[in-house]
């Protein structure tokens, strides 16, 4: 695009009013602008660089690729496996009170209802139980990764809904 601009002052005069004025609240967080010189992949490319060079890998990149870590064996991983427990305990709990409600009905239509719903629940819920016993890690697995390859990558600290 740049390469196309008649006027240089001018267009650069207009890209700072932009950078102070329209795009200043992005530029105050960190955005920057740049230009792109001509219809080419080489300044596409730099553009490119510009942004992963001063990037510090995630954490959840580096123990992937450098430490050839599974996922259900990152950081990012056991977080996610966590919560997801968190949710089918409770999902177990509420099926609880879902079969003390079936059994409490007068209407025996009613509680077989509510027993056929229960059931589905519950094989569903042993379903996914299953599948996460299948992506734990083997104690053996967990020592070595414990006392080999630690990752530099700083721990992100997110705060995730209750």
């Amino acid at each position: 695009m740049w390469d196309k601009v008649k006027d240089r002052q001018l267009a650069s005069s207009r890209a700072a009013q932009l950078e102070g004025n329209l795009w200043k609240p992005l530029m105050d967080k960190g955005a920057r602008h740049e230009r792109f010189l001509g219809n080419n992949r080489a300044s596409a490319w730099e553009i490119v660089r510009g942004l992963t060079a001063d990037a510090e890998p995630l954490l959840l990149q580096e123990e992937l690729v450098d430490f050839e870590r599974r996922l259900n064996e990152t950081t990012a991983g056991r977080a996610t496996n966590s919560q997801f427990q968190r949710l089918l305990q409770e999902q177990k709990e509420t099926i609880k009170q879902l079969q003390e409600e079936a059994k409490a009905q007068k209407d025996p239509a009613l509680a077989r209802e509510l027993q056929a719903e229960y059931d589905r629940i519950e094989a569903q819920l042993q379903k996914t139980w299953d599948e996460i016993e299948k992506e734990k890690v083997p104690l053996t697995r967990r020592i070595g990764l414990f006392f080999f390859k630690k990752t530099r990558a700083r721990k992100l600290q997110m705060n995730l809904p209750q």
